[in-house]
């Protein structure tokens, strides 16, 4: 399957305003199961330089600086990847001791995965923390079913919103209110994963819903990362792990890291966002 992406997020301000740098995560991960045929960005105003760097996270990532004052700021992002399908499972999973982040990673390892261990203690209540303890007695302690059945249990007891607010609900509130945006829900099950012992991330990109002719959007996921397996996608949201439909553009410890444009800018004026996504599928 080949997908095209037009991807065009608009900041209108105001007044005119000084653009500080902005670092923009437009460009695919790099993933097994698709391929880039073509990328490019557009940005108005014309930065006055530009450059591409790794950020702490190894994203790929646009550095954009400006000159002079601006009341609005475009960025228009467009590629073609051609996708093939892959078994998210095909790995040979270590054998494991226990499920607690020592004894899945190694202590040495699991001092390394700190910032992709650390959540949100007062967020798991404990009610969270005892349903996570039935789920893994259900899942006789094993990672993949366990994470399939916290998977399904999520699924099935939340509803998906879309909310276009950027900020994103803490894991107990969207736990409580039983419903959330595909962030909130990546976000909870994140800390839930990583309370039971399991390294995850928070991914931001797109995902290709063949059954949509418009109307896409930012699409939020994680990353759980499996002994023998690496990092595998898991999407509460549409309750399924990653599969080719799936296009990363970043990936952190925490969502605010994801953003697909981050900038700020110089004076008191009002700012409004405008995003718009198109994904197309193309023959071939």
């Amino acid at each position: 399957m080949r997908l095209h992406v037009r991807h065009t997020t608009t900041y209108d301000y105001s007044e005119p305003v000084f653009l500080e740098p902005h670092n923009l995560h437009l460009a695919p991960l790099q993933r097994s199961y698709f391929f880039l045929e073509d990328f490019k960005v557009t940005i108005s105003p014309t930065p006055a330089g530009q450059a591409d760097v790794l950020d702490l996270f190894d994203n790929p990532t646009q550095q954009a600086w400006f000159d002079g004052l601006h009341e609005r700021l475009t960025v228009t992002s467009e590629m073609t990847v051609k996708t093939v399908g892959f078994n998210p499972f095909k790995f040979l999973q270590y054998p494991l001791t226990g499920l607690n982040a020592n004894d899945i990673y190694g202590k040495e390892m699991a001092t390394i995965l700190q910032p992709f261990l650390h959540f949100d203690h007062n967020s798991i209540t404990q009610e969270i923390h005892s349903l996570l303890t039935q789920l893994s007695k259900e899942s006789d302690y094993d990672i993949l079913k366990f994470i399939r059945v916290l998977l399904e249990y999520i699924y099935k007891g939340w509803d998906h919103e879309v909310r276009a607010h950027a900020n994103v609900w803490s894991p107990s509130y969207c736990y409580e209110q039983k419903k959330g945006s595909c962030r909130d829900l990546a976000w909870m099950m994140i800390n839930m994963l990583r309370s039971a012992g399991l390294a995850s991330r928070f991914v931001s990109g797109y995902s290709f819903n063949p059954d949509l002719a418009e109307g896409h959007e930012l699409h939020a996921w994680l990353e759980v990362l499996i002994p023998g397996g690496g990092w595998i996608g898991v999407d509460p949201g549409l309750g399924l792990f990653v599969t080719q439909h799936f296009v990363p553009l970043a990936v952190g410890s925490e969502p605010r890291y994801t953003m697909p444009v981050m900038g700020t800018y110089r004076g008191g004026a009002q700012a409004s966002l405008t995003s718009v996504v198109e994904m197309t599928s193309l023959e071939g």
